[in-house]
């Protein structure tokens, strides 16, 4: 023991959760949110909670926020008679063309 890892951490803990019990002030700004509100922006203090051994993260009760690139799903009869209707063949799925034996 003693010698860090490249993660900074030099302790593994055998049980779930019980990393957690060892960080109190990243796991209270953590979980410090209104119920109910969109949750803000604190990947990189889950991704330190999980690699220090707090890991599964508590489940938290805000609204994640969508994503910037979504696009609003086609209607369901109009999704289908596309899907149908779109000729797939390897090169439109990038599939690499069949091997002869």
């Amino acid at each position: 023991m003693g010698k860090k890892n490249i993660y900074g951490i030099d302790k593994i803990y055998n049980t779930i959760g019980h990393g957690c019990v060892s960080m109190k002030k990243e796991l209270e700004e953590y979980m410090d949110y209104d119920i109910g509100s969109f949750c803000k922006d604190d990947w990189n203090i889950a991704q330190n909670l999980m690699i220090k051994g707090c890991d599964p993260l508590p489940r938290r009760r805000c609204l994640t926020r969508a994503s910037k690139l979504f696009q609003k799903p086609y209607p369901i009869n109009e999704s289908l008679s596309l899907s149908l209707s779109l000729p797939y063949t390897a090169a439109t799925l990038s599939l690499p063309p069949p091997q002869s034996p």
